[in-house]
């Protein structure tokens, strides 16, 4: 089996471990922090971005927390407007999105957290012993999840 080696257990960390893991590979996932966090706050999805959560199947917790966007506009320094588009009016696959930045990552966390055990484990050992996921705390001060 493959392995891949992703740093971070952001968004785009733990959605690429996610689709990895699904095309079966062997994902192992690396984090500064001693444990993932949901930080930050809200996030715009463009439709082709929801459309790819419902690919790797976190989308509903996404979609049933999140408004959906029906019309965006940008705007100049002094607030009158250059462009306006009716998102809802689009021939998407999937709805635009404003969402909390902590929902996705939290859908994302929750999709791996049965192959995620918070224990803690040594480097090594969550190497040669874990068959699905595990964080660890290297004396690096990084954590990895072995999927």
């Amino acid at each position: 089996m493959r392995t891949a080696l992703i740093v971070g257990a952001g968004i785009g960390g733990l959605a690429a471990g996610i689709a990895l893991r699904r095309a079966g590979w062997r994902a192992r996932v690396f984090e500064r922090a001693a444990a993932p966090r949901e930080l930050g706050f809200a996030l715009n999805l463009a439709p082709n971005a929801v459309a790819a959560l419902r690919t790797l199947g976190v989308a509903g917790r996404i979609e049933a927390e999140g408004h959906r966007t029906g019309t965006v506009e940008l705007r100049r320094l002094d607030g009158r407007p250059l462009k306006r588009l009716d998102v809802a009016a689009l021939d998407a696959p999937a709805p635009a999105l404003m969402v909390l930045r902590q929902t996705v990552h939290g859908a994302l966390l929750d999709a791996t957290r049965p192959r995620i055990s918070r224990s803690p484990a040594t480097a090594s050992a969550s190497k040669r012993t874990a068959p699905l996921c595990g964080w660890s705390s290297p004396m690096d001060g990084a954590s990895a999840a072995t999927c």
